[in-house]
């Protein structure tokens, strides 16, 4: 009899702990969450809570969203919907798009299930707790609950539904582990504004305890010390129809002095000395260089609009937008906005324009225009905080190469790819051929190979017809180097 008394009371306690409250969001953080494929991260952060007598309301940061075809605000809910309700009672309220409710049971036991979504012809999603586990992520361990669902007609027979698949994982302390688009849930209809955020996602990342993915701020991009060494290498490419492009080639080898932070903090000043040689060609004239190596001064904002989290509206003075963050090494702008007050309405900004904000090491970018101009600036080397990268130029070589007109890259080879916009057909031009073929590859723009091709003639004919139309990121490449150029198929 003692035994079983024993064996009840154990089991009594573990019930009693299954049974508790966990958390769906943790207020006192930013937690990160990300889905493979997607072309950003997607936070939380609580901006704001509001008392009821009953209940209270969390609601994080707000986001860009249409309020008709035509015109968007940057007060639009989050992409876990405008708010989270916690009921005091175990149930926390979450909001669709449609402003349709979908409960969470934070308290349910293990194979209890409830009623998360109901459907306006009465069918519904049926939620249990199919597991009850200790797992670890982001480095760190809690206990998980994992919810799993069920469609059922209205009579509460199952149905077929692709919502069958979808699992939720619920933490104990750090809020969801896996967790879904509630905006946008139930994922019957075509996606609202322009944000990239999965139907699920994981967490990548918390700043508190600050463990895992964490937001790149400018402080991060400009902490470069005395002694650092940042090389960079620029190509820019202009095409002049019918047949003449002007093409500009920098290296800049900046080793860094000084560094001196304002009484604010906001502001961070170097003294740098620079080594920079650069060769410029209006195709088919002579080139021109320039060579010089002195000391200058430059100033770089520690605080500022990048600051702001992935997906967060900002604001530069003239336009809106968001920016789009994959790693603490990368951000790119995304879709931009213009309007007046609250009411936004998109734009089309020429080309593709993508700067890269990058831990300790400044900025870089590419810039792609309509008519097939590009500029690209990236590292040749780095020697910054002990991390090396690279093959390095040497400053007395680059002031000599003016006159022994060496380091040549492929854009003054000559090459140009036309029509562009496309249709089945492209054709490659390579004025001066070199003796090692060049390759062409053609990505879309999730990165996957659709072609690939070895080009062995000066007019090259490359049949492109198996590819949709569309936007596409083609590299051209030799042996010693490659270029990238942005193709139109148009049909």
């Amino acid at each position: 009899m003692k035994y079983q008394l024993i064996i009840i009371l154990i089991f009594s306690v573990f019930l009693n702990s299954f049974s508790q409250n966990y958390l769906s969001i943790k207020p006192n953080a930013v937690s990160y969450f990300y889905a493979t494929g997607d072309i950003s991260v997607s936070p939380i952060r609580i901006d704001s809570i509001k008392t009821h007598s009953d209940s209270t309301d969390y609601y994080s940061f707000c986001m860009i969203r249409p309020i008709n075809n035509e015109s968007f605000t940057t007060k639009g809910a989050s992409w876990i919907g405008k708010k989270m309700v916690d009921c005091g009672n175990g149930m926390n309220l979450f909001f669709n798009k449609e402003i349709d409710t979908i409960f969470i049971k934070t308290n349910a036991q293990f194979n209890e299930s409830w009623i998360m979504f109901t459907f306006l012809n009465g069918n519904y999603v049926e939620a249990t707790i199919s597991a009850f586990t200790n797992e670890t992520f982001i480095g760190i361990s809690d206990s998980i609950k994992t919810i799993s669902l069920q469609v059922k007609d209205n009579g509460g027979s199952n149905i077929s539904n692709l919502l069958n698949s979808i699992t939720l994982k619920l933490s104990k302390n750090y809020g969801f582990s896996k967790i879904i688009n509630f905006y946008e849930f139930p994922f019957d209809a075509s996606p609202t504004g322009y944000y990239p955020t999965s139907n699920e996602l994981e967490i990548i990342g918390i700043s508190n305890p600050i463990t895992g993915w964490q937001n790149i701020t400018l402080s991060d991009v400009y902490s470069m010390n005395v002694g650092d060494e940042i090389q960079l290498l620029r190509n820019y490419y202009l095409p002049l129809p019918p047949s003449n492009y002007t093409i500009v080639n920098e290296k800049t080898i900046n080793k860094y002095l000084t560094r001196t932070e304002n009484f604010l903090h906001d502001t961070v000043t170097f003294s740098i000395d620079r080594c920079f040689w650069r060769k410029q060609q209006y195709y088919p004239s002579t080139p021109q260089f320039i060579t010089n190596h002195d000391t200058l001064t430059e100033k770089y904002p520690l605080k500022g609009e990048f600051d702001k989290l992935p997906l967060e509206p900002i604001f530069d003075g003239s336009f809106y937008g968001f920016y789009n963050k994959i790693d603490s090494n990368g951000v790119q702008p995304d879709i931009i906005f213009h309007g007046i007050n609250d009411t936004l309405s998109p734009v089309l900004v020429e080309g593709w324009n993508y700067i890269y904000f990058n831990y300790n090491l400044g900025t870089t970018y590419t810039n792609y225009g309509f008519y097939g101009d590009q500029d690209i600036l990236s590292y040749n080397f780095y020697n910054v905080n002990g991390t090396i990268w690279g093959t390095p130029y040497i400053c007395d070589s680059l002031l000599v190469d003016t006159l022994l007109n060496v380091g040549l890259t492929i854009f003054e080879t000559g090459i140009n790819i036309y029509p562009n916009p496309a249709n089945n057909l492209i054709y490659i031009d390579i004025n001066d051929k070199s003796t090692s073929d060049f390759n062409i590859q053609i990505y879309d723009m999730q990165g996957r190979l659709l072609l690939t091709n070895q080009i062995t003639e000066s007019n090259e004919q490359i049949d492109i017809s198996i590819i949709p139309q569309g936007i596409y990121l083609t590299k051209i490449t030799n042996q010693k180097t490659s270029s990238n150029y942005k193709l139109i198929i148009s049909r």
